[in-house]
């Protein structure tokens, strides 16, 4: 199995909703009495224009208010009366709707039933807020069902891990080796100039004895990395690239942590000793803020092979990391891990990129490596 760690070493330290209407040309009238009495004239009074979200519905409501308020009333009463009779206070109630009859209607000499402007607003008030109350419990009550359901499809996933990681331990129990090694090991992180990596690798996988369903793959990055909930958030990618070939791949998760990803990868069909060539895997992800912790730290790279079969080596292993042109830093790599196998320190390389920037960076090699763990560390310097 080859895994790509990583250990880190501190060196330092309107709606804007359109939601208006057209009520400039409307204006509404408290009353249309025609004698000019003291109480006419306090009611008579323009309401405000309302220039909000449901202003011609809250405006309808605002007429059905000031042209029947007796009906609004008794309406309001009975309603009233049923909740309050739930609670053994209808008495309260009673009294409190006939102080606002008395209060905010009056009969003007032409025997019309005029309703105060107050009155107009507090009954439009109390219908609004409801109004507000019932639209808020419902949305809150859709939420909570989505939650509950998202709830669900997690625990979902969780059980879907726990199977797969059964299924690997039954066909590849801990205590053993692992049915395959490799032939060849490429990396290649792209670093941005916010610290996302573009990530490329190659895996050329043989079977040393049996048949192999499949093989480990995982990745982590640090806290400062933002954090993954889903492999498609960083567009996690893998194939079969052997030339020639007609093989497919699947693959299973088996864990899952904001900034850790376990996942089996199969080989369809199953990869047999008898093959004479490789099959080569290839895997890419982006993940956003992978490297943040270069900002002040440095950071050891590492492939680690140690759970592979002893005597067992690979021919070959490429570790390679460039860093987008613009960030004002240089890319600093030096060797970090085990010395076995033959290799020397990492070189300076460029990288064409396919936007047509050339990307320097570099290019650590080991050939014939046993199973050791292989790492460089990585710092940016001022450039």
């Amino acid at each position: 199995m080859a895994r790509l760690r990583k250990r880190f070493i501190c060196i330092s330290p309107s709606i804007a909703i359109d939601g208006t209407s057209d009520l400039s040309n409307s204006r509404h009238h408290a009353c249309n009495s025609d004698v000019d009495t003291p109480q006419a004239q306090r009611d008579n009074i323009h309401l405000p224009e309302f220039e909000f979200l449901f202003a011609s519905e809250v405006k309808k409501l605002v007429r059905i208010l000031k042209d029947y308020p007796w009906s609004v009333l008794v309406a309001a009463y009975g309603t009233f009366e049923i909740i309050l009779k739930v609670f053994g206070n209808a008495t309260a109630s009673t009294k409190a709707v006939r102080w606002l009859m008395d209060a905010g209607t009056r009969i003007d000499p032409q025997g019309t039933v005029v309703t105060a402007t107050w009155l107009i607003l507090l009954l439009t008030g109390v219908f609004v807020g409801f109004a507000i109350f019932l639209g808020a419990y419902i949305l809150t009550q859709i939420r909570l069902n989505r939650s509950l359901k998202h709830s669900t499809g997690l625990k979902t996933l969780d059980g879907m891990f726990i199977a797969t990681s059964k299924i690997r331990n039954s066909l590849w129990p801990q205590n053993l080796k692992p049915p395959h090694t490799f032939t060849t090991l490429r990396r290649r992180h792209l670093i941005h100039n916010d610290l996302t990596v573009s990530s490329y690798s190659e895996h050329h996988v043989k079977a040393l004895s049996g048949p192999v369903h499949y093989f480990v793959w995982s990745v982590g990055s640090e806290t400062e990395a933002t954090p993954v909930d889903h492999l498609l958030e960083v567009d996690f990618r893998v194939k079969d690239i052997t030339p020639g070939g007609n093989f497919e791949t699947a693959y299973l998760q088996s864990e899952n942590e904001p900034h850790g990803k376990e996942v089996l990868i199969y080989f369809l069909p199953l990869l047999q000793p008898s093959e004479s060539t490789p099959r080569i895997i290839e895997i890419t992800y982006v993940w956003p803020g992978y490297y943040l912790r270069l900002k002040e730290k440095e950071e050891i790279v590492s492939i680690d092979l140690t759970q592979m079969r002893a005597g067992v080596t690979v021919d070959l292993i490429e570790l390679e990391f460039y860093l987008q042109p613009g960030t004002g830093k240089r890319l600093v790599c030096k060797r970090a891990g085990s010395l076995q196998g033959t290799q020397s320190q990492p070189v300076a390389i460029s990288f064409k990129h396919p936007n047509g920037e050339s990307w320097q960076g570099w290019k650590y090699t080991v050939t014939a490596a046993p199973p050791e763990e292989y790492a460089v560390r990585l710092e940016l310097e001022n450039s």
